[in-house]
C-alpha cells in the first residue's frame, strides 16, 4: 500500500511539474484553457504540484482538510473543463492520482 501511495505522489508531482513547465506556452494536447493562467503560470498545475508535494507530510485533521481541498478543486476544474470543452489527459490523470491517494488513505483508515 505504501508503494502505491508513493508511486501516486511521485506521479502527481511529475505530472504537475510537466504541466507547469510545458504549459507556459501551450498545452501539449491543445486541451487546456489559458483562462487559468496568471503571468504565464498555470495555476491548477502549480496548486497540484504543491498539493502532491505536501501530501506526504500531512497528518490528522490537516490531512482531512487537504483532502477536502483536493476534492473541491477536482470537482471545480473537472466541471470547468467540461463546460469550456477543454479536455487534457494530463490534467485528468493528475485528478485521478489525487482521488486514488485519498481513497487509499480512507480505506487504510477504515480497516
Amino acid at each position: 500500500m505504501k508503494k502505491i501511495k508513493a508511486f501516486l505522489i511521485f506521479f502527481g508531482i511529475a505530472d504537475s511539474t510537466y504541466l507547469l513547465l510545458e504549459l507556459s506556452n501551450t498545452c501539449p494536447l491543445n486541451g487546456c484553457s489559458s483562462d487559468l493562467m496568471f503571468n504565464d503560470i498555470n495555476l491548477p498545475a502549480l496548486l497540484g504540484l504543491i498539493w502532491f508535494t505536501s501530501y506526504a507530510f500531512m497528518k490528522d485533521k490537516l490531512l482531512i482538510l487537504w483532502q477536502i481541498a483536493a476534492i473541491v478543486g477536482i470537482v471545480f476544474l473537472s466541471l470547468y473543463s467540461f463546460v469550456e470543452a477543454h479536455y487534457c489527459l494530463y490534467c485528468f490523470l493528475a485528478y485521478l492520482a489525487g482521488i486514488l491517494l485519498i481513497v487509499l488513505d480512507k480505506t487504510k483508515n477504515a480497516n
